[in-house]
């Protein structure tokens, strides 16, 4: 009997060490004991310099940025309707047909909401093609056409990975006007965000999902411009 409890002692020793062997085993930082219960023993810290920025109680974002996708150089035209004027291929000012733009790649003569069609061309294709940090962002499809591709400087993330582990970086609209001033710049998500999509905002409307730079997270606005 006294050799069967020398025994047992041995065993017990040995579990307090290897928990894997004796009904326990770790799992992201969580001990998982005999009873299938977890008792949270902290994560491991994350070395990133956006450790927290996983959103773990809001869903995936709409839209991210997983790796850094190249944009088309292919353009459609734009506004094509030469009435005579001069080409002015010098400048982007107010333009009647693509002919006109030659300053630039894929210049195209596209509407402009403040002062009418302008010159307008790609700026990259890629994030190589851009200032270090700079994200290459495509240009939206338009009647006609579709706009440029344009350098975004600004951004606190060019992917996900920037992020931290399973963190997620999206292009958020500025803070005033939403889709109308475009995307300014993209950014982490954090776990202070109070929204990862538009579909969360509509407590004062149909609003959006966009970085707010005064407190450093994701909020929803309700603000629009138009024009």
């Amino acid at each position: 009997m006294r050799d069967t409890l020398k025994r047992w002692a041995t065993v017990g020793l040995g579990c307090s060490w290897l928990l894997t062997g004796c009904g326990g085993t770790t799992d992201t930082g969580h001990v998982v004991g005999s009873d299938g219960g977890h008792v949270d023993s902290g994560r491991v810290a994350d070395s990133s310099p956006h450790a927290d920025s996983e959103p773990s109680h809001l869903p995936t974002p709409t839209n991210h940025r997983p790796t850094a996708t190249p944009c088309s150089n292919a353009r459609p035209p734009g506004v094509n309707d030469d009435a005579g004027v001069p080409a002015d291929a010098a400048t982007s000012g107010v333009c009647t047909s693509d002919s006109e733009c030659t300053a630039g790649t894929n210049g195209r003569c596209t509407p402009n909401r403040q002062i009418g069609p302008t010159c307008q061309y790609d700026q990259c294709a890629t994030d190589s093609q851009c200032a270090k940090g700079d994200i290459c962002e495509c240009g939206a499809t338009t009647s006609p056409g579709r706009l440029p591709n344009t350098c975004l400087s600004g951004n606190s993330c060019t992917v996900d990975s920037d992020c931290g582990v399973h963190g997620y970086c999206s292009p958020s609209y500025g803070t005033s006007c939403g889709a109308f001033g475009g995307v300014v710049g993209y950014f982490c998500h954090t776990g202070q965000d109070e929204c990862t999509s538009d579909t969360q905002c509509t407590e004062g409307g149909a609003g959006y999902c966009a970085w707010q730079p005064a407190t450093s997270n994701w909020t929803c606005f309700y603000s629009f411009c138009a024009g």
